[in-house]
């Protein structure tokens, strides 16, 4: 499947492909003076930020060349495309993901590896695919929670 998400080299490619801009969250700090509302409020949601990189992950609808399918896309834009970086061949088995009554659903996550730090999880998804499967082969493989 590898093939089909190489050849995207600036927005438009990613919005023709269905894949529609959403910018990750990010993590913000609570100021001390407001970490008694923010911790009993309703108007808050808050969770713990683990030690990994951002990302989202878009449950694609199947087509004529391909089953339902997964993209993942990190934070970071990308000088080559002008787009957020995709990650997609980086974690084969979140891209594989084949969950039909998820298609259209974007998940905004943390990409993380069990048991690792954020440099393992960095030096994963900063590199190029193939390098990227075989070093989760050694360490473990990537997960988005």
């Amino acid at each position: 499947m590898s093939e089909y998400f190489s050849g995207y080299t600036c927005p438009a490619d990613y919005e023709k492909a269905g894949i529609i801009p959403i910018e990750p969250m990010t993590a913000k700090e609570i100021m001390n003076k407001d970490r008694g509302e923010v911790m009993t409020s309703p108007k808050f949601i808050f969770e713990q930020k683990l030690d990994g990189i951002r990302g989202l992950i878009y449950f694609m609808p199947e087509t004529d060349s391909l089953p339902n399918h997964c993209r993942v896309f990190s934070r970071r834009v990308s000088k080559k495309t002008n787009y957020y970086s995709e990650k997609s061949n980086s974690i084969p088995h979140v891209r594989d993901i084949c969950i039909p009554e998820l298609e259209g659903t974007v998940l905004d996550c943390e990409m993380t590896i069990p048991h690792q730090g954020f440099k393992e999880v960095s030096s994963v998804l900063n590199c190029l695919p193939n390098e990227a499967v075989t070093r989760q082969r050694s360490i473990g493989k990537v997960v988005c929670n």
